[in-house]
């Protein structure tokens, strides 16, 4: 790993002290805003926020919304369907989209925007809950 890497794994690892390998981790803040701080990447965690009803996301973690507040995310997202309006969404922004059919469209925005793989490794990880300080 390069010096450059070496320095922003030990300051990702100041910022986030709880974090351990293998598990992903809800970190609830006294102002009742709870996070999932998956580490998944950006495609998984827009995955993920799609089926919890999440609008707020990045690579590392996804603002859990006010229904899914006190629940164990997993559990909402194994018994959720991916959302037919984000790859709608996402068709429409292709390049060249007017000249693809609507199905075809949908099928490659999802290609685009699917890592299975991650989001079930994310489902399968054990979950850790911290309370945190706002």
């Amino acid at each position: 790993m390069t010096a450059r890497g070496t320095a922003d794994l030990e300051r990702s690892r100041t910022h986030h002290p709880w974090a351990r390998e293998g598990a992903t981790t809800v970190v609830r803040a006294d102002d009742r805003r709870e996070r999932w701080w998956t580490f998944a990447g950006l495609v998984a965690n827009a995955d993920l926020a799609a089926r919890l009803g999440a609008t707020d996301f990045d690579s590392l973690q996804i603002r859990l919304p006010a229904p899914v507040t006190g629940l164990d995310p997993r559990g909402v997202v194994a018994a959720s369907e991916k959302p037919v309006t984000l790859w709608d969404r996402l068709a429409a922004d292709l390049k060249f989209a007017e000249c693809l059919p609507t199905g075809l469209r949908r099928q490659a925005a999802s290609r685009r925007m699917t890592d299975d793989a991650a989001v079930s490794d994310v489902i399968a990880e054990p979950l850790d809950t911290v309370q945190t300080q706002a």
